[in-house]
């Protein structure tokens, strides 16, 4: 039954008066009358009594009206919320994270998002994460990551994914992550904090420097090149050497491991709009899946 002959029939039942009805629906008065026609002969009975002064609901019509009323109302509430709701799913949204764990683990999740909210804009911003802050709190960035909790009135910290950072190595090296001053590692740069970080938990005295030998490239994808092509070593976080593993062309050195937690950050307002919080409640849910799976 149409929704809308059913609405006219109502507005019309309540002012019983085809031009103040159409006035009422922005409609014409013909059409109201056409609305009318339709409805009473789908339902095979006469909804009105008509003479050229007055307008009256007949029997059926009072009866109909009776039934009916509370329906239309809570359908329309409900065919407006859902619009409301498709509505509010819809424009940019800006998202800051570091490039490697960005292009190798955050990239796959924002696309997935937007398959299911088509439209979403998402724009995905790698940036560092002092940037990442400074950018949340211009207006800049509807959203960041960083490795550590923001103790911040303006900025809402959420707790996403437990990142691994691994010692690896081409699979074909036979040599073993032990003599320090022997091997040969590959880093981000001459101050790479991966690395520093392992030798300062793992190898308490020993510095970048008293490594046997060191090159450098500022890029994951590179330092992957370089383990791939030399018996190097490398700490890496496992969300970027995860495929090479799985494809044996890496193999993991030790069984020594870094782990950090991956905090999602946002702007802290008033009142969030519905794609703001269909998207933390995404990125929030998805990482706890794949931490757990």
């Amino acid at each position: 039954m149409n929704l809308n002959r059913l609405e006219c029939f109502l507005m019309l039942a309540k002012t019983l008066s085809f031009t103040e009805t159409a006035q009422l629906l922005s409609l014409t008065q013909p059409s109201v009358s056409r609305q009318i026609q339709l409805l009473e002969e789908e339902l095979k009975t006469k909804l009105f009594i008509r003479d050229r002064h007055s307008v009256k609901l007949s029997p059926e019509g009072k009866s109909l009206r009776v039934r009916i009323a509370p329906l239309v109302e809570q359908m329309a509430r409900v065919v407006s919320e859902s619009r409301e709701e498709s509505e509010a799913i819809r424009g940019p949204i800006h998202f800051g994270c570091l490039p490697e764990i960005g292009q190798n683990f955050f990239s796959s999740l924002v696309i997935d998002f937007q398959k299911l909210h088509p439209s979403v804009d998402i724009h995905l911003h790698y940036v560092l994460e002092h940037q990442a802050v400074a950018l949340l709190k211009e207006g800049e960035l509807d959203f960041g990551v960083v490795s550590t909790p923001m103790v911040s009135e303006s900025l809402r910290t959420y707790k996403l994914i437990e990142e691994r950072s691994i010692a690896v190595t081409r699979t074909k090296n036979k040599d073993k992550l032990s003599n320090l001053s022997q091997a040969k590692f590959v880093a981000y740069s001459k101050w790479d904090g991966l690395l520093i970080e392992y030798l300062n938990t793992y190898h308490k005295g020993v510095s970048i420097a008293q490594l046997g030998r060191l090159s450098t490239a500022n890029s994951h994808r590179s330092m992957l090149q370089f383990l791939q092509a030399t018996d190097s070593f490398a700490i890496l976080p496992y969300f970027t050497v995860q495929a090479p593993i799985e494809k044996k062309e890496l193999r993991i050195a030790s069984d020594k491991e870094l782990r950090k937690t991956m905090y999602l950050l946002q702007l802290e307002t008033p009142v969030s709009s519905k794609k703001h919080l269909e998207f933390r409640k995404f990125m929030i849910d998805r990482c706890r899946a794949i931490q757990f799976s």
